[in-house]
C-alpha cells in the first residue's frame, strides 16, 4: 500500500469530491514549502527589518546608491515584475510589492525625495525630475511617519 493510499483510506473522502481533503492540503504544504526553498541563499541569515533592502540590491543594485535607495521612477513595480519574467529571478509579485511598499514608505526614502533631484530606473539610470509637488507630498508623508512614531513612544 503506497503513501497516498494510507493518506485516503485515512482521511474521509466528501461527497463530489476526487480527493481527499487531508491530500490536497499535503499538496498545498507542499507548494508552500517549494516557494520557501526558492529564497537565494545569500538571504537565508538577513534580518526581517533588512530582507525588503537586500532583496532588491542582490538582484537591481543600480536601484541604491551605497546603501541609500534612491527616488524611483513611476512604474517601478511593472518594471521590477518584468525582469522576474524576463531572468526567470526566483521571487513572487508579492515579494516585489512588500519590499518596494516597505522602503518607499520609509523615513530614508522620503527623505531623498527633494525637487530638482533625478529618479532613476531599475538599471540605475536618471529618467527624470522630481518636481516641487512630488518634494511637498514626500515631506507631508514624512510628517505623517514622524507623527505616527512619535505618538507611539508614548
Amino acid at each position: 500500500m503506497n503513501k497516498t493510499n494510507v493518506i485516503a483510506s485515512a482521511c474521509k473522502i466528501l461527497p463530489g469530491k476526487k480527493r481527499p481533503l487531508c491530500v490536497e492540503a499535503a499538496d498545498r504544504r507542499a507548494g508552500k514549502e517549494k516557494n520557501q526553498q526558492t529564497q537565494p541563499p545569500q538571504l537565508k541569515n538577513i534580518s526581517y527589518s533588512n530582507y525588503s533592502a537586500e532583496l532588491l540590491k542582490l538582484y537591481w543594485p543600480g536601484i541604491f546608491d551605497g546603501g541609500n535607495l534612491r527616488p524611483l521612477v513611476p512604474g517601478i513595480r511593472e518594471q521590477l515584475l518584468m525582469d522576474v519574467q524576463r531572468f526567470q529571478l526566483p521571487l513572487s509579485e508579492r515579494q516585489i510589492n512588500h519590499s518596494l511598499k516597505k522602503l518607499m514608505r520609509s523615513e530614508a526614502y522620503l527623505q531623498t525625495v527633494r525637487a530638482g533631484a533625478s529618479r532613476y530606473d531599475v538599471r540605475g539610470n536618471p529618467c527624470m525630475i522630481i518636481g516641487e509637488k512630488e518634494e511637498m507630498t514626500a515631506l507631508a508623508r514624512l510628517a505623517r511617519l514622524r507623527h505616527k512614531q512619535a505618538a507611539r513612544k508614548v
